[in-house]
């Protein structure tokens, strides 16, 4: 595995800007999460798609209603200036429990770490590590975890690389392609928004730190992407899955026919749900039609993804059109002694079981 850092692949900055000393030496104190309930962010809108196509300004303050517990990203329901709701998602490299990890030790963001990584992105060598850990990523078999490149920079002891600041580096990058692969399958899916996925209504920023002062603040490395996608009212599966007894047979069923039939749609688009779990099923509360969400770790049908054969394989190990249903198959034996499986219909084709 090549040094990080070896060999700088861009100019460093002209007078780039400095980091108050005192942000360096002071001692770590966590970062304040700032996506909770009631608080107000100040967003910038980056692209917009059908239906906010071009009738949204540049800039949109929302009122956060409801933050749901971080696991892969930020994610809650907020207000709008119009008084509607959607749903926000932030890729933001300082929260994400799942994505902070060395081994299986979480590593909570704190001031101390955007201090550092503020002077190193105002150094030459920032550009080339995430240009490095790019090209890791996008070429080999096994993407190394920011854990993974953090070990590699302990083991370089590269002077320039700082252990913690290559850690930062791999969890921004992450960020970014979750942020990529997200919007990415929603507009693979756009015939599908709506009916099967939300809506993607926007796709924005977020400005996270000022360390480096304005002009530097508004460079990616201190910018956290996001997207605002329809409010579907509704219950997750898994909430559904423990709530069972209380559904008719009949609705488990067509619940379950119809989670299958949307994610075979979704297939048949070329997308492949990286992450498909109950959790990231949501039924409609007005007509109970099932709703796949969470596409930041999907794969793709097509040049720059998967093959043909490797995309069908993986769909057919994968079963994303069977993992709700056969949930709910299991749970209505167990509750209702009922068998819903042998009526279920899973597509021919390349889905056949």
């Amino acid at each position: 595995m090549a040094s990080l850092g070896s060999t700088p692949s861009s100019p460093p900055l002209q007078d780039p800007p400095t980091v108050p000393t005192d942000a360096m030496s002071a001692p770590p104190v966590a970062t304040s999460n700032p996506y909770r309930d009631g608080h107000t962010l100040s967003l910038f809108v980056t692209a917009t798609y059908p239906p906010w196509q071009g009738l949204v300004s540049a800039q949109l303050t929302v009122r956060i209603l409801r933050a749901f517990p971080i696991t892969m990203s930020p994610t809650m329901i907020v207000q709008l200036p119009s008084g509607g709701h959607a749903v926000l998602k932030m890729f933001d490299r300082r929260f994400g429990p799942q994505s902070r990890c060395r081994g299986n030790r979480p590593i909570p963001h704190t001031t101390q770490d955007e201090a550092r990584w503020a002077s190193f992105v105002a150094s030459s060598h920032s550009q080339h590590v995430l240009q490095d850990i790019d090209r890791q990523r996008t070429t080999g078999n096994f993407p190394p975890s920011a854990g993974d490149l953090y070990e590699d920079a302990v083991n370089d002891g590269n002077p320039n690389c700082p252990p913690h600041c290559v850690f930062e580096a791999a969890v921004h990058d992450q960020a970014q392609r979750y942020f990529r692969t997200e919007v990415q399958a929603y507009q693979q899916l756009a015939s599908l928004q709506g009916a099967t996925v939300p809506r993607l209504y926007a796709s924005i920023s977020h400005q996270i730190s000022s360390l480096l002062g304005p002009s530097a603040s508004a460079r990616p490395e201190f910018q956290a992407q996001g997207i605002l996608i329809e409010l579907i009212n509704g219950l997750s599966g898994e909430r559904l899955l423990n709530n069972a007894r209380e559904y008719a047979v009949a609705d488990l069923a067509r619940i379950a026919q119809n989670a299958i039939d949307g994610a075979a749609a979704i297939n048949n688009y070329g997308v492949l749900l990286g992450d498909c779990q109950p959790q990231n099923v949501i039924i409609r509360n007005s007509d109970g039609r099932v709703f796949y969400i969470d596409f930041s770790q999907a794969y793709f049908l097509g040049p720059h993804g998967l093959g043909r054969d490797a995309f069908w394989t993986s769909v057919r190990c994968n079963g994303n059109f069977a993992v709700m249903a056969e949930a709910l198959a299991e749970k209505a034996r167990e509750v209702h002694r009922a068998d819903i499986a042998s009526q279920l219909q899973f597509p021919g084709g390349p889905f056949s079981r």
